[in-house]
């Protein structure tokens, strides 16, 4: 006969590895969160650039090229919150991404015993 030994050991490894796994997934879910944030921010950003050119080169056809400077000087206003939203993702996906590969698995290496 076959008798099962419950080992308390492997069933604490095997709580803690899936521990690991759903911090594991939860940050991996946030990145594709940050990725898609970044994209519609650069998205805006182009759609924003595209209305200033095209309201420049009509202002410029009129004959009101002081229209355009006036929006040049406000250009990084406009510009700026999609910039800096673009940014402080890519600081975070960054950052992220980093601890996945130093800490996280580095306690996923310790507590299976090899290189992950």
């Amino acid at each position: 006969m076959n008798e099962v030994v419950d080992d308390p050991a492997r069933d604490t490894t095997e709580q803690e590895l899936t521990i690991y796994m759903a911090r594991y997934n939860s940050l991996r879910s946030e990145v594709f969160q940050r990725f898609q944030a970044q994209g519609q921010a650069a998205n805006f950003l182009i759609v924003v650039l595209t209305a200033l050119l095209a309201v420049g080169a009509a202002q410029v056809q009129a004959g009101r090229a002081d229209v355009v400077n006036a929006l040049a000087l406000y250009a990084p206003l406009i510009i700026g919150p999609f910039a800096f939203i673009y940014l402080a993702q890519e600081l975070m996906i960054f950052s992220i991404l980093a601890y996945i590969h130093t800490d996280l698995s580095q306690d996923v290496s310790r507590l299976l015993g090899r290189p992950i």
